[in-house]
């Protein structure tokens, strides 16, 4: 992957320095200062004002949360996956919704629902040992959690239930692969382990890190 995501965007942030570009207008350090003034929720409002950005991100964000309570239901555990690579979402948005999703939009989204702290998203743990350094892991935290609690009815209903119908049927389908995957994502991870991980990944399309 390029420095700059689909030729539209360029996101990395971690402590010292954050950009994004939008078009050829550069946000500069200072501006993500002020922004760190105003809460997660009012982030998104402000970054994602066109109506299609917006649902996008919504998409996300449902997606992201419906894989949280897929698994924890399946599993009886309450522990909190990570999501392997933003192209994992992506596939679940598309699969769900029957329709490709333009990846501008998509990446575009992402960015926004990152600088919103919404979710979290950085590059995968190293003890992971994934080949691509550009590779992130994410999921929701608790203000997106939150946020998708109390805006479940503005976020369309339909799009919420195909989504957790498709990935519901997909975990129960690849279910022995999910339980070895999820299981060994709970233990401690040497070398040996994150071979292991890296190929039960490998095997399904929505692909989970810890």
């Amino acid at each position: 992957m390029s420095d700059c995501i689909c030729g539209y965007k360029k996101l990395w942030d971690r402590n010292i320095f954050l950009m994004i570009y939008e078009g050829e207008k550069m946000i500069t350090y200072e501006w993500v200062q002020e922004l760190q003034k105003i809460s997660p929720p009012d982030r998104l409002r402000l970054l994602a004002k066109e109506d299609s950005l917006m649902q996008s991100c919504e998409l996300i964000l449902l997606s992201l949360n419906t894989v949280n309570h897929v698994i924890q239901e399946q599993t009886a555990c309450d522990y909190f996956y990570y999501i392997f690579k933003d192209e994992s979402v992506l596939w679940l948005i598309e699969e769900s919704m029957c329709v490709p999703m333009p990846k501008d939009l998509f990446y575009h989204a992402m960015a926004v629902l990152d600088v919103s702290k919404l979710i979290y998203r950085f590059p995968c743990a190293r003890k992971f040992e994934i080949p691509d350094p550009y590779a992130h892991q994410l999921r929701l935290n608790s203000w997106g959690r939150e946020l998708v609690a109390k805006t479940s009815g503005h976020m369309s209903a339909k799009a919420a239930s195909q989504i957790k119908g498709c990935f519901e049927q997909y975990f129960l389908t690849n279910l022995s692969t999910y339980s070895d995957l999820t299981q060994r994502l709970l233990g401690k991870i040497d070398s040996s382990a994150a071979k292991k991980i890296f190929q039960l990944n490998a095997a399904v399309e929505l692909k989970l890190l810890s």
